[in-house]
């Protein structure tokens, strides 16, 4: 009887170790993109996701309804939100410190970027973009239309 609840114990403690360890390195790689040095200003091209903490970043947020987390940053840093990304997530929940601890995809679905500088993101002038294959920032995203 011990044995079976050791065994079962061991397999629960590699079990998570391994998931632990594969969520790390997921957060802990280096992200970079194609071109990532090229200007926002040009309109084909998506500025890269800033990394996690980043001071670019102003907010995030989870939206439960959509399954999506959003990132608003400003690029500029004029004060403005001039960039927003949007990446479903798997699974969220609350740990014991009641803190949110959030499952998400490596690589954003939407990205929306102020191009205009008025303060919002505007899809039918071209400021809202899918990435439908999820694949990070390699050409292959499009302008999105409704």
């Amino acid at each position: 009887m011990k044995i079976v609840i050791c065994c079962r114990r061991l397999i629960f403690l590699l079990s998570m170790l391994l998931l632990i360890l594969n969520l790390s390195r997921t957060y802990a790689q280096e992200m970079s993109y194609p071109g990532e040095e090229r200007p926002m200003e040009d309109p084909n091209v998506i500025p890269p996701e800033p990394k996690a903490y980043d001071k670019e970043e102003v907010d995030s947020f989870l939206d439960r309804e959509t399954g999506m987390y959003f990132r608003l940053f400003d690029l500029n840093q004029s004060g403005k939100i001039d960039y927003m990304t949007a990446t479903r997530t798997n699974s969220s929940y609350m740990n014991e410190f009641w803190n949110s601890v959030i499952y998400k995809f490596q690589y954003p679905l939407f990205y929306w970027i102020d191009r205009n500088g008025n303060g919002k993101f505007e899809p039918d002038k071209g400021e809202m973009w899918i990435d439908q294959d999820e694949d990070g920032l390699n050409g292959n995203e499009r302008i999105y239309t409704q």
